[in-house]
């Protein structure tokens, strides 16, 4: 790596503490960020913590090519199953935390493979949708260990919860009318969903980061006919 390369590299590095500050928490409010006066070319999406009332995670699409911009333009059956390229960056800096992407889509039954990758732009593993199954089902497999967890989405009966179960066990929800802990701010701020993870999950974990991963593209990677309830 050059001298120059090297010093644009630290510029925007993050410390491991800052990182897991953030990702360890338990519940986020978020919402999307283009304008309605703004022609859609690429996601925007921010995370807020509703105990700081404040942005700490934003998500962007730097790095689409004009064939993908012009797909989310159109929207619809145009931009339904493309590709995407969400870099997921502390507060408001460039600080990256997160990286989620799929690439071009395939004629592969079950699609592209969905990449997670860490703040050192080291892929720790990909999300893939089960096809023969009952109900909406993906497994997360981590990169280093190879171990494959299956994370089952169950919608609740009201339509209003997307629950996420690992096992028996309930690990994380994205929740659209959320009646919770400053349901206040919620409903003031006019938040899309919010996003809780449970205080059982371990922290420091590639499960935490699949979570937040899930959470922040979940309208890209659920498919249509789970996403009624949005």
């Amino acid at each position: 790596m050059s001298a120059v390369c090297d010093t644009a590299f630290l510029a925007k590095s993050i410390r491991d503490e800052q990182v897991w500050d953030v990702l360890n928490r338990n519940l986020f409010f978020v919402k999307n960020a283009v304008k309605t006066s703004e022609a859609k070319t690429s996601d925007k999406i921010d995370l807020y913590d509703p105990d700081q009332q404040s942005v700490v995670l934003q998500a962007r699409e730097p790095s689409l090519n004009t064939l993908t911009k012009v797909s989310r333009f159109y929207g619809g059956a145009y931009d339904l199953g493309s590709a995407f390229d969400l870099a997921v960056n502390y507060g408001q800096t460039e600080h990256n935390v997160l990286r989620v992407a799929r690439g071009t889509p395939t004629f592969i039954l079950n699609g592209a493979p969905i990449d997670i990758g860490d703040h050192r732009g080291t892929v720790i593993g990909s999300l893939k949708k089960i096809v023969w199954t009952i109900g909406r089902k993906f497994t997360f497999t981590e990169r280093a260990s190879n171990e494959t967890l299956t994370l089952n989405l169950r919608l609740n009966v009201f339509g209003s919860e997307m629950g996420v179960v690992i096992g028996d066990k309930k690990v994380a929800g994205i929740v659209r009318k959320w009646k919770d802990s400053h349901q206040d701010y919620f409903k003031a701020g006019k938040f899309g969903y919010a996003l809780w993870i449970s205080p059982e999950v371990e922290k420091n974990s590639q499960l935490r980061q699949a979570l937040v991963a899930l959470g922040v593209a979940q309208h890209r990677i659920i498919d249509a006919s789970l996403r009624g309830w949005q």
